[in-house]
């Protein structure tokens, strides 16, 4: 896990060959358990790690059924349902919050 003691989304690295929006529905369900539905590519954003790699990280929105139960993985010891306003005042990283800020409206 990167990151330790910070605020994530769920997310990863796309497979060999996989569709990008297969690619996030799957990591949404390894890292949560959750099954989403209507999922929209809503941003993109390209930036060099610190290792030099370039690297294209992706936002979706995406439906959550209601009452659902989430079943986390390793890599999260912890989750909240929280609105955008106050996961901006939480401490992630500056990609995560750009994604946040460019979400549609909440519906």
């Amino acid at each position: 896990p990167r990151r330790p003691g910070t605020f994530d989304l769920p997310g990863g690295d796309v497979e060999l060959g996989e569709d990008l929006t297969q690619s996030i529905t799957r990591e949404i369900k390894e890292e949560a358990g959750i099954v989403v539905s209507e999922v929209i590519l809503f941003d993109a954003v390209g930036f060099v790690s610190k290792s030099g790699e370039y690297l294209t990280t992706l936002g979706y929105e995406a439906r959550v059924p209601q009452d659902t139960e989430v079943t986390l993985s390793y890599e999260h010891d912890k989750y909240e349902w929280i609105g955008r306003e106050e996961f901006l005042k939480r401490e992630s990283t500056d990609r995560i919050k750009r994604f946040l800020e460019k979400i549609p409206i909440e519906r």
